[in-house]
């Protein structure tokens, strides 16, 4: 059983909360432009003007690809308006920047005797997502994250080393489904216990 914040279970718990549950996602390929590619589920803040870009600034998984962003670097959305800044609690390394895509994602279960399965759905929007999808054959990585929009530096539950086994693309959705390698494929014994190799099993 995982545990999670105290926020995050008030938040659960209540009728009605302000609180946002965001999916963090870490993708990781040699094709990528610098190996690695971050997505959120939220647009938290605006990351950049030109070109426009949301998403969230968060210190998970901070120390793969990409630079962190400053406080010089973020642009914070207010009900008033947008202002420039990082939020109250954050250094000058705020985080790394996970862009904003219009994305679902059925987080792994907890079943003990079964590898653990994940889905993210990415609205197909632009037919250069396809095209990436199918330009290689070299399985990705990804790693996977719950954190609050009030809180994304706290993990509330994260999933890792999880492969891209296959990936479903029509016009309107990209299903990515993800696995982790099953302790059962594991080969056992590794070496064979034959009386050349281990004798004192054979006496």
């Amino acid at each position: 059983m995982r545990r999670i914040s105290y926020t995050a279970r008030l938040a659960q718990e209540a009728q009605q909360t302000a609180e946002v549950e965001v999916i963090l996602v870490v993708i990781e390929h040699p094709d990528l432009e610098g190996g690695v590619l971050r997505l959120s589920s939220d647009p938290t803040v605006r990351i950049s003007l030109e070109p426009l870009m949301y998403g969230t600034i968060s210190t998970w998984r901070q120390e793969v690809g990409l630079p962190l962003l400053t406080e010089e670097d973020v642009v914070v959305l207010t009900d008033e308006d947008i202002v420039v800044g990082v939020d109250e609690g954050q250094g000058e390394d705020a985080g790394s920047s996970y862009l904003f895509v219009m994305m679902d994602a059925l987080v792994p279960d907890e079943k003990d005797d079964a590898p653990a399965q994940a889905s993210l759905i990415l609205e197909n929007l632009d037919s250069g997502v396809s095209e990436v999808m199918t330009s290689t054959s070299v399985m990705a990585v990804c790693h996977i994250a719950i954190v609050l929009a009030s809180s994304p530096n706290l993990v509330e539950a994260e999933w890792s080393e999880l492969k891209l086994e296959s990936a479903d693309i029509d016009s309107g959705q990209v299903v990515m489904r993800l696995t982790t390698e099953s302790v059962y494929d594991e080969p056992y014994p590794a070496p064979r216990m034959t009386k050349e190799r281990l004798p004192g099993l054979h006496r």
